[in-house]
């Protein structure tokens, strides 16, 4: 089943960068980039979320992957709601090399750090900086992610 679902990921990733080239505006490359980017990341799927970001921002994946214990794991898989994801706003840097996303996610489970356990979430506002590499837009991350409305509530 995997071999027959690989060759479909990769054509679609594929058509989703070539178009953000040619047919869809600036802001709708954004939001989808930054949509399949933290779909992948609230599910911990970090090796696919990678795709999505600049080299150095994979040490940030790296790490948040070797914070997820097994029992973690099973906890994400048992949650009965789905993942949801809505772009806020998206605003650029005057030269329009980089642009700043914010992000609503809900439905998510949230890695609290080492020893703890991951604490589901109902609703979570993301921050995301990107940069324009060779036409395409990357996530650059700094640090970990974090949750700008539990910071401001």
């Amino acid at each position: 089943m995997k071999k027959i679902i690989v060759p479909f990921i990769i054509i679609g990733v594929t058509s989703l960068i070539a178009s953000c080239h040619t047919t869809v505006s600036e802001d709708e490359c954004i939001s989808e980039r930054v949509d399949s980017f933290a779909t992948y990341y609230f599910n911990w799927q970090y090796d696919k979320a990678a795709a999505y970001c600049t080299p150095p921002s994979i040490k940030w994946l790296e790490f948040a992957a070797s914070q997820v214990r097994e029992g973690d794991v099973e906890q994400l898989k048992a949650k009965e709601s789905q993942l949801t994801t809505e772009i806020i706003s998206i605003d650029y840097s005057p030269d329009e090399r980089q642009a700043y996303v914010k992000q609503r996610v809900s439905n998510y489970m949230e890695a609290r750090g080492f020893g703890e356990p991951p604490a589901e979430c109902e609703e979570g506002i993301y921050e995301w900086t990107l940069v324009k590499e060779k036409r395409a837009w990357l996530i650059r991350m700094e640090a970990l992610p974090r949750n700008e409305k539990q910071n401001h509530d």
